[in-house]
């Protein structure tokens, strides 16, 4: 119970699909290279649903805080980008809200 309970959401959430996913394949009796691609479907678009789920978050910031953690969220390479370094926060924000 206790290593669950520190899995992050979206890991657990994946790991739930996937067993719902070995069920429903295994009570259809689907074929083997179709559990294989739908399985790879599911590990190919794993990212893609985390960053759904931590845009579902953000969503309920306000347009200030959305920047702001923006920004923190990409800063490391923002600070790496010469021709940025001199441009105001509140462009770098902006900028970073669009990414």
């Amino acid at each position: 119970c206790g290593i669950v309970s520190t899995m992050e959401p979206h890991e657990m959430n994946f790991k739930q699909t996937m067993d719902d996913l070995n069920w429903l394949m295994h009570s259809r009796g689907m074929p083997h290279d179709m559990c294989l691609k739908l399985r790879r479907y599911f590990h190919e678009t794993r990212e893609m649903n985390r960053r759904k789920a931590e845009m579902h978050v953000t969503d309920q910031m306000s347009p200030m805080l959305q920047g702001e953690f923006a920004w923190f969220s990409n800063q490391q390479w923002i600070e790496k980008v010469w021709y940025l370094r001199d441009m105001p926060h509140d462009v770098i924000v902006f900028m970073s809200r669009q990414l």
